[in-house]
Order: structure tokens, then C-alpha cells, then sequence
């Protein structure tokens, strides 16, 4: 093979495989296997460890799914010649295979994070030399997307990390303790990190970029990643893994400052998405996305609760194997002590993420934000939230910061500190220009990059329309679909020119006000 590299010695090759909902590809795997014996020799140990399934309340794996998949895959792997060793944490593993293969303090070891299919020579060669230069304990790549070069790590550290302790992620580890360690952070250009690209076959969505990134170039090599991202953009975007849905436009009588206003004489009032556009939208996820990957946001400016059938849909979106997790926001009004129970009896409520908009904890400021003062019944709702120690889902209390509210920062935190509701601080967006600035600072890169919402997000809302982007809520753009007559799959393909021109750094040529908007570098999911 002609992706090669010389003197890269590692005493063994230890292949970490996390818990995945997925079924990884055996030709992909082979593949991966293929590259590495070509790296590292035909004749280097390889050894493969599954890590501790995941708990029943995470994800969209079983126990059982997952033991059944690791036996399988364990018994194909021994006729590759890859030794499996019992699902255990990373650390464990590692001093397996180093009391098994080395001797010298400064012989190593190399981690991959699954199977690597586009292993790059040159790059794992560069890497290996950096670290047996200077003797490192532990190097790996500080930019370099996972799935293109292995980590390395030397006998020496692993004896001299404590007997006790439990790793399952080396590198936080190592960063977290780095004044222990002689560490090597090793760093190539191009820096593509904006991409956060995984090529390790990890998750259903690293699987399909790395089948797609191999029907286009086979022998790409991360030099030439850059240039092949803007000519292939379409790689990156296989499915969304964010879907914004308002269930409803009601707003329960608020008035939110921090979303645009409707013209005069528009109302949107009483709006609901049809529970037949929901099971369109369900059926759809079922037979396009990725297991495991998708984010389903429950947001808008309008309060989901309301949505009559909301429950149900809740039930529906989180039972589904292609959801990762279910993000409900919500004003809190509508979020009585009955509602959530009901949720908590939800079969799936673990992947529940509610979100309660706490943007102040003042009277006078939630009359200034909402042009109503309900802040009792939204504080009545919240402390019946804290009153609980059964919730199965996550709680979230989230303020916009703004100039009316950066005071409050400390006291929202302050007001939380002993509960189970977790503080979240959000970003004001100002809808492209169409709001007024009132952030409390501007965060925003100073260099304008790719727009994520338009690689990875859908917004429909509570009349059905998909505009464009998120920024424009309510459908008033010059490209709107509506979801009656069309498909998730009609819009993600009539956008995908809009989101090579972005890549490709084209924003003037959007019909969106792109070069207005500060909202293209946050990222969902």
C-alpha cells in the first residue's frame, strides 16, 4: 500500500472501541486493520478492548444489544489476528499489553480510539518520531481530527500512574495532571479543528464520513484535507444531527424581546404543528438518520407545552433509536407539577434535556423581557422541580446574557448551587440584525468561518415551514419550504449549495443575511 511509513515501532497496538448503538462496518474494520499492519508492520501486536457498555438510562443501546455485538465482533477480530481482552477501563487495558510487551521504560504503546480505516502514514510516522525525541510519557495531536494517527504512550507512564485509579479518557487525564507528566502536544498544519471532523468510526456518523471520505479519495492524507473538504463539503453533511421543531407558535401570553416581532396585522396565535406532519417527520428520521446521532431541540419562540398531543410527541421523538437526546425548552409556565411527572414517566426520559428560559430573577426585568411579570409562577414550577430526587431527566436553568441581566450571573448560580437544576449561559442572538444589540459581550470569531447551522440543522415551525436557517423563524425569507408538500430530504438536498457556499467562504451569495448574523459558529449537536 502506498500510504506507508517507515520505523514506527510501538511494542503493541491496544484498539479502544467505546460502547457504539451502531453496527461497525466489518469491511471498514478490515480496512482499518490493513492500514495499521502496514504502519506498523505485519508482525506488531494488536489487541482490541471493548470498554464497559453504557448504562441502561444512556444512549440508544442495551446491555444486551451491546454484549451480543461484542461477541460477535470479538470472534471476527480472532481471525484477523487481533487478541480481545475483557471490557475493562482504558488505563487497565493498557498495563495489559505493557506488561506483555515491554521492558524498557521508554518502549511505547499506540491508543487508537476505534478503527482507523484512513490511518495517515506520514502523520502517525511524525508523530511516533516526536515522541520517542523527546522521551515523552504521552503525545498525541492537539489539532488532528481522531481517526488519522494514534496516540503513544510510554511504560514509564503507566507505572507511574496510580495503581487505583480508573481512565477511561487518557487524554483528559493526562491534561488534567499535566504537571506530573512529560507530555508532548503534537501539532501539524492546516488546523481544520473548526470542522470537528471524526474519522475513528466511533459513532454512525464517523462510520458514514469515513465510507464517504473513501469513495472520493481513498488515499487522502491530511495534508490535503483542507482542499478536499472544499471540494467534497457535501462529507460533512450526510443527515442533520439538529432538529429544531415549535410545536407551537402560543407563546402563553408572553411577549419575548429576545425574538423578533411579527409586522402589524400578522398573527400567529393558535398555530400547531399537525400530529400527521409529526409522524411524517418521525417516519422520515427512521428511514434517513443516523442511529444514535440526532438532537432533537422542542425550542422556538413559541411554548411547546402547549401543543396539545405534546406529551405524546415527547414519548414518540425519545423512544426513537436515531435520537440522542431530546432538548425541550421551555418559558416554565406551562410546566406544572403534573406535566412533570408526566414526563418522568416517559420510558426514554433519560435523553429528556428540559430547559427552563431563566433569564432573571427579578420582577420588574421579566415585565421588561416578556411585557408580562410572571416570574411567581415560573419560580412555583421550578422549586417543585428541586423539591424532587426521582427526576430521570436533566434540568436546566438557562439565561440569555444580556445588559438588562449580566448582573444576575453570580445570584442565578447562587440560586441553584444546591440543587439538581444545572445553570446554562446563553448567547443573545440578534436574528441577523433584525434585533436590537443588547448582548453583554460580543464573542463573536474575529474570523468569519463555515456556517453550522446550514451544514447541520433543520427549523421547522409550528405552520410548518422550513425557512433557510434558524434565523428567520417565522418563514418571511425567499426560501422557505413547506413541510406538506415536501421532505426533510427535498430541503437537505436544495441546500446543500448553500452550505458549499459557505464552506467555501461564498456568504454574499446565500439568500440569507449571512454577513449580518453571529450566530454561524455556534454548534447544536
Amino acid at each position: 500500500m502506498s500510504n506507508s511509513a517507515s520505523n514506527v515501532s510501538p511494542a503493541a497496538v491496544l484498539v479502544a472501541c467505546r460502547p457504539v448503538a451502531h453496527v461497525r462496518d466489518r469491511t471498514l474494520v478490515a480496512m482499518a486493520l490493513e492500514r495499521l499492519r502496514s504502519v506498523f508492520g505485519a508482525d506488531c501486536p494488536v489487541y482490541v478492548t471493548h470498554m464497559d457498555p453504557p448504562t441502561s438510562a444512556a444512549g440508544s443501546i442495551s446491555e444486551t444489544s451491546h454484549t451480543n455485538a461484542i461477541a460477535s465482533e470479538r470472534d471476527w477480530l480472532g481471525t484477523q489476528a487481533v487478541t480481545s481482552l475483557p471490557e475493562t477501563d482504558l488505563l487497565a487495558a493498557l498495563r495489559i499489553l505493557m506488561e506483555r510487551h515491554t521492558e524498557d521504560r521508554d518502549d511505547s504503546l499506540a491508543l487508537f480510539y476505534d478503527w482507523y480505516p484512513l490511518l495517515d502514514a506520514t502523520l502517525t510516522g511524525s508523530v511516533f518520531e516526536w515522541h520517542r525525541t523527546y522521551l515523552a510519557h504521552f503525545t498525541y495531536g492537539e489539532n488532528l481530527p481522531l481517526g488519522l494517527a494514534p496516540d503513544f504512550c510510554s511504560r514509564e507512564f503507566l507505572e507511574t500512574v496510580p495503581a487505583e485509579v480508573r481512565i477511561d479518557d487518557l487524554r483528559a487525564y493526562v491534561f488534567k495532571h499535566i504537571d506530573r507528566y512529560d507530555v508532548e502536544i503534537f501539532f501539524q498544519p492546516p488546523d481544520l479543528r473548526q470542522y470537528r471532523l471524526d474519522f475513528s468510526m466511533a459513532s454512525a456518523r464517523s462510520q458514514r464520513l469515513v465510507r464517504d471520505v473513501l469513495a472520493t479519495d481513498a488515499q487522502l492524507q491530511y495534508k490535503g484535507l483542507g482542499d478536499y473538504l472544499l471540494k467534497y463539503p457535501e462529507v460533512m453533511r450526510p443527515f442533520p444531527s439538529c432538529l429544531e421543531i415549535e410545536l407551537s407558535a402560543d407563546t402563553d401570553g408572553l411577549a419575548p424581546v429576545f425574538y423578533p416581532t411579527l409586522d402589524a396585522g400578522k398573527s400567529r396565535s393558535g398555530a400547531h404543528l399537525e400530529m400527521s406532519l409529526i409522524e411524517k417527520l418521525i417516519q422520515e428520521i427512521e428511514a434517513h438518520a443516523l442511529v444514535d446521532d440526532l438532537s432533537i431541540i422542542l425550542g422556538g419562540p413559541g411554548e411547546c407545552g402547549l401543543h396539545p398531543n405534546f406529551l405524546e410527541i415527547v414519548h414518540r421523538l425519545a423512544g426513537s433509536d436515531s435520537v440522542r437526546q431530546l432538548f425541550i425548552e421551555t418559558y416554565g409556565l406551562a410546566l406544572t407539577p403534573e406535566m412533570q411527572t408526566a414526563l418522568n414517566e416517559i420510558p426514554a426520559a433519560e435523553k429528556i434535556q428540559l430547559i427552563i428560559r431563566c433569564n432573571t430573577l427579578q420582577a420588574d426585568r421579566f415585565s421588561a423581557l416578556y411585557g408580562v411579570d410572571r416570574l411567581a409562577q415560573q419560580l412555583q414550577h421550578v422549586q417543585a422541580l428541586e423539591a424532587r430526587t426521582d427526576l430521570r431527566y436533566t434540568v436546566y436553568a438557562e439565561m440569555l446574557r444580556m445588559e438588562i441581566n449580566a448582573d444576575e450571573v453570580d445570584d442565578l448560580f447562587e440560586r441553584f448551587k444546591e440543587t439538581g437544576i444545572q445553570v446554562l449561559l446563553a448567547a443573545y442572538n440578534r436574528f441577523a440584525g433584525r434585533l436590537p444589540e443588547r448582548r453583554a459581550a460580543d464573542l463573536t470569531p474575529l474570523h468569519r468561518d463555515f456556517c453550522w447551522h446550514l451544514a447541520r440543522d433543520v427549523y421547522i415551525n409550528a405552520e410548518a415551514k422550513i425557512p433557510l436557517c434558524k434565523q428567520d423563524p417565522y418563514a418571511l425569507g425567499p426560501m422557505v419550504m413547506d413541510f406538506h408538500t415536501s421532505t426533510l430530504m427535498d430541503y437537505w438536498q436544495h441546500t446543500l449549495a448553500w452550505h458549499a457556499a459557505s464552506v467555501r467562504g461564498r456568504h454574499e451569495s446565500i439568500p440569507m443575511p449571512c454577513l449580518q448574523c453571529d450566530e454561524w459558529y455556534t454548534f447544536n449537536a
